[in-house]
């Protein structure tokens, strides 16, 4: 289980160190949606020669954002603030964002807040994972409908991702997929009967997609792109 979990988790680092590459060496890096740090704490581990800050909207997110990275020995600032009226006291060369995009009826307003964040020149990079195929998005409605229902599926393709970023004014737009198709298998409750059934049959699954290779997988886990701010 072990090495399933850090081969899977080879996957996850290869992604967002393809999107960190756009980063210039000793800048600054802001997460919006920070909570629950664990992100923050992996671009530490990839790039720890990058000054990280982060904000989440909720009080006890922010805190507990800060408590878990002070645990992990992760320099970073975090504060409590709204990313649609947030300004950073200094300007930000790296504003990124995982899995948080999704949550918006608006995306492209969304992307536009990172690009302000990051101001002229600076980068923007952004993840969001793949709930759009038929059997992930039907085990996820069934096991967590309530959680469901607060994704934009519509944001979850590289295409339109790219897009986004393009129609919000960024340059040298890049896009690309990483992950292989793995189910939803989390409920916040305990399933039974046939909910139960595919849970097991999911986790197994993911399993196995830990250790598949990408190329041959049917669905992609995750889209990223990233983009830069006009000077």
């Amino acid at each position: 289980m072990t090495a399933v979990r850090h081969f899977d988790g080879h996957k996850y680092d290869r992604m967002v160190s393809r999107m960190l590459s756009h980063a210039p060496r000793e800048g600054s890096l802001l997460e919006l949606g920070c909570a629950p740090g664990w992100f923050l704490a992996r671009v530490h581990r990839l790039r720890p020669d990058l000054r990280l800050s982060g904000i989440d909207y909720a009080p006890l997110s922010a805190k507990n954002t800060r408590d878990y990275l002070d645990s992990a020995g992760v320099d970073a600032a975090v504060e409590e603030a709204d990313l649609r009226t947030f300004t950073p006291a200094e300007p930000v060369d790296v504003v990124i964002s995982s899995g948080l995009l999704e949550h918006f009826d608006d995306p492209a307003q969304i992307v536009s807040h990172h690009a302000r964040i990051a101001g002229p020149g600076g980068w923007v990079l952004i993840s969001v994972p793949n709930f759009r195929t038929w059997t992930l998005r039907r085990g996820f409605e069934s096991l967590a409908p309530e959680d469901f229902a607060t994704h934009n599926l519509a944001v979850m393709n590289r295409t339109t991702l790219a897009s986004l970023l393009q129609d919000c004014g960024l340059e040298d737009v890049s896009s690309g997929w990483a992950g292989g198709s793995t189910l939803y298998a989390t409920p916040r409750q305990r399933p039974t009967g046939i909910k139960l059934a595919y849970m097991m049959a999911a986790r197994v699954w993911n399993l196995l997609a830990a250790i598949w290779p990408d190329a041959l997988s049917p669905w992609h886990g995750y889209y990223w792109a990233v983009g830069r701010v006009p000077k």
